[in-house]
């Protein structure tokens, strides 16, 4: 015997507390859509009827689709996270280019040409055209009586720049690369000699 829902329902009392399927009358039912789903006794978990708590439904409907929920807060941010360990030291450089180092002294422009000695506080040259000259001769003692045979004339090595400047005019000068020296000399000067001239004025 076949029945339709609507039918059934009104057989099956709303509310009912029914707990398993032998409590039911046996029927056939026919779902909402005239489709033969068969022995009621097996639809409770089945495709014809099942309890939603408040009444029998059919097992097989759709339901509409519920209204989309409203999107949650947004968490807050988190903690900042701990500063990790410094690194390990790195590799020491490669040594850099050595200083420029600049002494500064007055002394007499001496125009002998002739060989040592050489007055105190005196400067000469092999030749008096500056552009032309290879050695230069340097007394310990500069113009204004200082010694300076120690810690100035022996730092003068191969490869360093010398100048010679006239104190109250810059543009005659004259600059040299240094390409040995001689230091103590009877004890009262030294010789440099050049390898290169660099610039001088006329």
């Amino acid at each position: 015997m076949s029945r339709r829902y609507t039918d059934i329902k009104n057989t099956i009392v709303s509310g009912s507390s029914l707990a398993n399927p032998s409590e039911l009358p046996i029927y056939n039912a026919i779902s909402l859509n005239n489709t033969d789903i068969g022995d009621l006794s097996n639809s409770i978990y089945g495709d014809s009827l099942i309890w939603n708590g408040l009444e029998w439904v059919p097992g097989n409907a759709i339901g509409i689709t519920g209204i989309t929920g409203y999107t949650g807060y947004t968490g807050y941010t988190g903690y900042t996270g701990y500063t990790g360990t410094t690194g390990p030291t790195g590799n020491t450089g490669p040594q850099g280019i050595p200083g420029f180092s600049l002494s500064l002294f007055d002394y007499n422009y001496s125009t002998n040409l002739i060989a040592p000695p050489v007055l105190s506080g005196t400067v000469e040259f092999d030749n008096l055209t500056l552009s032309l000259a290879n050695q230069a001769r340097i007394s310990y003692i500069t113009s204004e009586g200082m010694d300076i045979s120690i810690f100035s004339l022996k730092d003068i090595t191969e490869g360093s720049v010398f100048r010679i400047q006239k104190k109250s005019n810059a543009s005659i000068f004259g600059s040299y690369t240094v390409s040995s020296v001689i230091l103590d000399v009877i004890n009262i000067f030294v010789i440099i000699n050049f390898s290169s001239f660099i610039g001088a004025s006329s």
